[in-house]
Formats: C-alpha cells, sequence, structure tokens
C-alpha cells in the first residue's frame, strides 16, 4: 500500500502543479482596468518658424486622468522617448529659455502597439495655449 500512496500523492501534486500553471498563463481579462496596456511615446521638439529641431529641453507630461506626471528630457537633437504610459490623456508641455516660449501639446494614449510620432512645435503659439491632438502624428 505505501507505493500506491505515493503515486496517488504525486498525481495529486502534478494536478496542483498543472492548475497553477493553466491559471498563470491564462490571457489577462480585458475588462480589468489594472492589465490596461502601457505605451511609450517618441517624439521631437521643433522651432515652428524653422522646423530645426530644439534640444537640450526638459518638459513634463502629466496626466489629465490623475495626478501623475513625468520628467521628459529631451536630447541634443531634439527627440525624446517616454516611459510606458497607461492610457489615458495627457499634457505635454515643454519650456525653452533659448527661444523664450513654451509649447503645450495635449495627446491621448490609446494603447497602440506602435504609436506615431508625437511632435511638439516651440514659439507655435501664445505661452499657454493648447495644440489638442490624439497624439496621432503631427
Amino acid at each position: 500500500m505505501g507505493h500506491r500512496s505515493t503515486t496517488i500523492a504525486f498525481i495529486i501534486i502534478m494536478l496542483a502543479f498543472a492548475v497553477i500553471w493553466i491559471a498563470y498563463k491564462r490571457p489577462p481579462n480585458q475588462d480589468d482596468p489594472a492589465t490596461e496596456k502601457a505605451t511609450a511615446l517618441a517624439g521631437r521638439v521643433i522651432e515652428a518658424a524653422t522646423g530645426e529641431p530644439v534640444g537640450g529641453v526638459e518638459g513634463t507630461i502629466a496626466s489629465e486622468n490623475s495626478d501623475h506626471s513625468y520628467r521628459l528630457y529631451v536630447s541634443a537633437d531634439g527627440r525624446f522617448v517616454t516611459d510606458p504610459l497607461p492610457q489615458g490623456h495627457y499634457v505635454i508641455t515643454i519650456h525653452s529659455k533659448n527661444i523664450g516660449t513654451t509649447a503645450v501639446k495635449r495627446i491621448a494614449v490609446t494603447g497602440d502597439l506602435e504609436p506615431p510620432e508625437v511632435v511638439v512645435r516651440l514659439g507655435a503659439q501664445s505661452a499657454g495655449e493648447a495644440d489638442e491632438t490624439t497624439g496621432r502624428g503631427e
């Protein structure tokens, strides 16, 4: 009887591992907000008058859905990449002391696998005005 008890215990343990593995590998519930897709945004900052890249500036990207805001660093060639952001509406604010202007751009992060490039134009409008977009290109 000892051999039979060992076999039954082994089968029970294997079934427990199978149930745990299936539960772990199951796709997440798509309706659960905790499993929303996060998307990193890539973009560039340009001077509106010339179309030339504006580098070395900093800014913020702030969620309109919560109190979260993130520092945004723009490289010397005017490009930036954000950390993955949850779906929602955001405001990008860039200030350049060299050009003496602030750009504000509203975008929507939709969870697209490959979101289009976001372009922020410095000097396109007076400070504080918003460039409403869906985050889908220029």
